[in-house]
């Protein structure tokens, strides 16, 4: 069920949390779901984090959720996976 769900993400979103949780953690894993979280592009939802981040992993600058809705709307083919708090978008 999980390789289904992830074999059409192309982007991953998440808070700062989760993100400093993982990234902490997947970077040294060896198994399908690091090989896949590993990959990814990861956005960030933060206001404390610089855009300069490891692990494939981009600050999102400005709205989250316009980032999410820029992301879709650029033609390519691939879903992008929401996850973590995005405290921003409250």
């Amino acid at each position: 069920m999980l390789g289904t769900t992830i074999a059409t993400v192309t982007d991953a979103v998440m808070g700062r949390t989760l993100w400093q949780e993982w990234s902490g953690f997947w970077p040294s894993m060896n198994d399908g779901f690091a090989d896949f979280i590993n990959a990814v592009p990861k956005h960030v939802a933060t206001s404390t984090l610089t855009s300069d981040l490891p692990w494939n992993s981009t600050a999102i600058d400005g709205d989250p959720v316009a980032h999410v809705r820029a992301l879709a709307n650029t033609g390519a083919e691939g879903d992008a996976q929401v996850g973590g708090k995005l405290a921003a978008g409250r």
